[in-house]
């Protein structure tokens, strides 16, 4: 069915069906405000909210119908999402230590940056004067060399013969073709001199690649770039003045000077006031963070845990304390599981010792040192970051709560793997497992002949070819059965082929047609769960996530009263761009 009916027949369906296809525009959400969902905690959604959603969602990305089963798919995750955000207050993150020290790390992240913003970045003054100066100061840093702002000219010998006149530059000898080289140069420089405008020039007559597209504009140009003698020509111009041609290995040049900057360094300009300020910022920055953490370090007073100290840290639970900073905070020994790697690799060990489980713990306390001085600030009190210690607590909750919807962490054993093959064996079965060739003959000893030759190698179509009975046009055609199953020919032939290895031919065999002899290309095992277990895992693997998260869905549903008061209907998405507004 092509698109254009298959299109008109959705129309024709929607029609009989009485459901008016919904389609996602300002229309739809400034006069379709059903409420379709509704929930306990005052919770509700409607179809404008819906649609919104949906405007920005890539289902059918190229534009189409979602049926009223998509819709309601779209709509459960969305609800489900904000049921698992009420269900997030109720967690308790910490019987969970993966997710509880998740937390904490990103809460202390955070915590640190705030500290480091109040105690270093705060505090760096700088002003336009210092800027400036410190520019001016340190001309060995901003200083440039003389440069010269270049339009180019490039005529090439070798690529005259390449143009209108090739002919007649390529019956040149080297030195006439050199010659002649020099007076086309020549002839460029004397259209300058009558007036006419060096880009203009450049873009129709110069051999530079990129000539035509940048009318031979160079930009600004530093000694020592190009061949001599290019230096003592350009740099002795004037702004607004051209050379004489000119000629180096590449063939003749001209060259034009539109400005010139002579060496030291430029006025200070707001480009470079930018670039000094982030300068003398990070310079001031890190001078202040380096006497911050000379100074706290000198406060980490921490008490070891020696009994693990003398042990393999992955045999010790990530929760066991090894340390403790200050009488105050714990370290865990999944802090030291995260260094313990990198330590053995650092001194080529294959067990950290108690000294270097010591410098582990140190490299720890020196982040924890920093959030016992934001305590101290009392910058764990601000409003600001109480509320985002709520925020991460609740995403941290949220996260535990949806994965108890995704069933990522099962797994299909081998009982069900073999019972869902041997409950859908016909999905694995081969219809055709046999792929042969065939020639029809009259004679059994002249079928005998016929196998001889293919099995010493002559191509057996073209023996069909010349030999099959019936049009010639066809014979090749009539000779490769390709795949056959045991209803495709007579039994006889099939079980004959089936004990016929491949890249055989079997003897004579009668059947109601004559005598036929069978060449088999290929065979197809019998079905096997050992070649569908992979297929069979991801097909199990999948019903399983859908059936956790169904369970999940109703689960949520059921513990907030989720309602579906109004009746959801297939909607038309335009394409992504059109729903977006993009051109």
């Amino acid at each position: 069915m092509s698109y254009l009916r298959f299109t008109a027949f959705l129309m024709v369906i929607f029609c009989l069906s009485g459901c008016k296809r919904q389609i996602v525009s300002n229309l739809n959400i400034n006069t379709y405000d059903q409420v379709i969902v509704t929930a306990d905690n005052q919770y509700s959604l409607t179809m404008p909210q819906i649609f919104e959603k949906l405007k920005r969602s890539t289902l059918v990305s190229a534009g189409g119908t979602l049926t009223s089963e998509d819709v309601k798919n779209f709509i459960d995750s969305i609800v489900v999402d904000s049921m698992a955000g009420f269900r997030a207050d109720e967690i308790d993150i910490r019987s969970n230590y993966r997710q509880y020290r998740l937390l904490q790390k990103r809460y202390r992240e955070y915590l640190i940056r705030r500290y480091i913003k109040e105690v270093i970045f705060d505090r760096v003054v700088l002003d336009s004067i210092e800027i400036e100066k410190f520019y001016y100061d340190h001309p060995e840093l901003y200083s440039k060399p003389e440069q010269v702002l270049l339009h180019h000219i490039l005529i090439s010998g070798f690529v005259l013969k390449d143009e209108e006149d090739s002919l007649f530059y390529r019956s040149l000898t080297p030195e006439k073709l050199a010659e002649e080289t020099s007076i086309y140069a020549n002839k460029i420089w004397n259209k300058l001199e009558d007036g006419d405008v060096f880009a203009e020039v450049a873009s129709l007559y110069s051999h530079d690649n990129f000539a035509e597209a940048n009318k031979g504009f160079v930009g600004w140009t530093a000694r020592g770039i190009y061949k001599h003698p290019f230096d003592s020509i350009a740099f002795s111009l004037t702004p607004g003045t051209y050379s004489k041609p000119y000629k180096d290995s590449d063939g003749w040049h001209i060259i034009y000077i539109v400005d010139k900057k002579e060496e030291g360094v430029p006025p200070f300009d707001s480009k470079a006031y930018q670039a000094i300020n982030k300068r003398l910022f990070s310079m001031k920055a890190d001078s202040l963070a380096s006497l911050l953490i000379d100074s706290l370090r000198g406060e980490i007073h921490l008490e070891y845990n020696e009994p693990i100290l003398d042990s393999n840290v992955y045999m010790v639970d990530m929760p066991e304390w090894v340390g403790v900073l200050n009488g105050v905070d714990t370290i865990d020994n999944a802090d030291l599981r995260s260094l313990e790697e990198a330590f053995r690799k650092k001194y080529n060990v294959n067990n950290t010792t108690k000294a270097m489980k010591k410098e582990m713990i140190g490299e720890v306390a020196k982040n924890l040192i920093m959030i016992q001085a934001a305590r101290a600030r009392k910058i764990d009190t601000l409003s600001a970051v109480i509320e985002i210690k709520k925020e991460l607590i609740h995403n941290t909750g949220k996260s535990m709560v949806m994965n108890q919807g995704r069933g990522e962490s099962w797994i299909p054993t081998e009982e069900m793997i073999e019972k869902y093959f041997n409950d859908h064996i016909d999905d694995y079965k081969v219809d055709k497992p046999l792929v042969v060739q065939q020639i029809i003959t009259d004679d059994s000893l002249f079928g005998l002949f016929l196998r001889d030759q293919a099995l010493a190698g002559v191509d057996f179509l073209e023996l069909a070819q010349e030999y099959y009975p019936g049009e010639e046009s066809i014979r090749r055609e009539l000779a490769d059965l390709g795949g056959i199953g045991p209803r495709d020919v007579d039994s006889v032939f099939y079980k004959t082929a089936l004990i016929t290895p491949v890249n055989g031919v079997s003897f004579p065999v009668k059947t109601q047609y004559g005598y036929q002899i069978i060449k088999v290309l290929e065979k197809y095992d019998k079905p096997s769960v050992v070649k569908a277990r992979n297929e069979i895992i991801k097909i199990l693997l999948k019903n399983n996530k859908r059936k956790v998260f169904s369970n999940f869905r109703d689960d949520l549903y059921q513990s907030y009263n989720v309602r579906f008061p109004g009746k959801i209907r297939p909607v038309y998405l335009k394409s992504l761009k059109e729903r977006l507004g993009k051109k």
